[in-house]
Formats: C-alpha cells, structure tokens, sequence
C-alpha cells in the first residue's frame, strides 16, 4: 500500500513537472511566434521604405533629367540671342559710320552750295558775265540742291534703320537677361532637388 502511494506520487509529481515544462514551452513558442511575426513586420516595413525612397529616387533623377533639358535648351537659345544681339550691334556700327560719311558728305556739299549762292549773287549784282554763264551756274545750283536733298533723304533713312537697330538690340538685350535669369533659376533648382533627394534618401535609411 505504502508503494503504491508511492508510485502515485511520484506520478503526480512527473506530471505536474511535465505540466509546468509544457507551460514553459508553450509560452517560449507564443514569445518566438510573436518575435517572428515583428521580425517579418519590420523586414516587410523596410522593404516597403526601400521601396518608396526607390520610387522617390527615380522620380527625382526623372525630374533631373527634365530639368537639364530645359536648362540646355534655355542655354541654346541664350547663345542664338547673343549671336543675334553681336549681329545688330555690327550693323548699328556699320549704320553708324555709314551715317557720319554721309553727314561729312552733305556738310562739304553744303559749302559747295553756299560757295555757288554767293558766287551767282556776286555775278548777278556786278552783271560781269553774261546770261549763258549766269544759266550754267543756276543749273550748277540746281544739281547742287537735288544732291544735298537726295544726301538729306538718305541720312534721314539711315537715322531710322540706326535708331530701329538700337530697339532691336535693347529688346536682345533685354531677353537676354531673362534667359540669364531662367537659367540661374532652373540650376537653383536642379541643385535644390538633388540636395533634397540626398537628405530624403539619408533620412529614409537612418529610419530603417
């Protein structure tokens, strides 16, 4: 009888051993389960992050890449305003000498004229020479007064061409520095955006 209670004891004893370690593994099995499942919630977080600063990456290279195009196309057109404003500003210096030969030209022959003016009034207040001398001369005046009106009519001409030449390089000069403008505006940005990349990138890293 002794044994027996014995044996059941022990029994007892075994199993609530058997309970308590099936408890502790239990538990260690719920603690692994919910360690795995924050494991794979963190991994999937991460690569959900990796993802998103991939995207972000490639849209900002996209933007990059846009934005170097309009920069170079605002560069192009830049230089073809710069090339058009040198070429006005040729043909202004051109217009310019052109303008001061014919003003020395009109100037020499307006001396001409008075010169003819003072000699047919000395001819026709003495009465020396006679009426086919007198009708040589007037004809003399008469080419010398179409010349320096024909002279008047050009510098007038060319003071206009001159005068539009200068609006027209005002006005290159004027794009010009818009496009000076744009430009320096469209590199702040590049170098903002790629300064942005960078830190969002870090950021996104350090997060993970």
């Amino acid at each position: 009888m002794q044994s027996d209670k014995a044996t059941i004891s022990r029994a007892l004893s075994q199993n609530r051993d058997l309970k308590e370690q099936l408890a502790e593994l239990q538990n260690g099995f719920v603690r692994l389960t919910n360690e795995n499942m924050e494991v794979t919630s963190a991994l999937q977080s991460e690569q959900h992050v990796k993802k998103e600063l991939a995207k972000k990456l490639g849209q900002l290279q996209e933007n990059l890449g846009e934005l170097k195009e309009t920069l170079e196309l605002k560069t192009q057109e830049a230089r073809g305003l710069q090339e058009q404003r040198d070429q006005y500003y040729s043909h202004l210096q051109q217009y310019t000498v052109a303008y001061q030969q014919l003003a020395a030209e009109r100037e020499e022959l307006h001396k001409q004229y008075l010169l003819q003016t003072q000699l047919m009034d000395r001819l026709q207040h003495e009465e020396v020479q006679g009426k086919v001398t007198v009708e040589m001369h007037l004809k003399e005046l008469q080419q010398t007064k179409v010349i320096v009106a024909f002279l008047t009519s050009a510098m007038s001409q060319v003071e206009k061409e001159r005068e539009d030449m200068r609006q027209q390089l005002t006005i290159q000069k004027q794009q010009c520095r818009s496009l000076l403008q744009q430009i320096a505006a469209l590199r702040q940005e590049q170098q903002h955006n790629v300064t942005v990349s960078a830190g969002n990138a870090w950021h996104g890293l350090r997060t993970v």
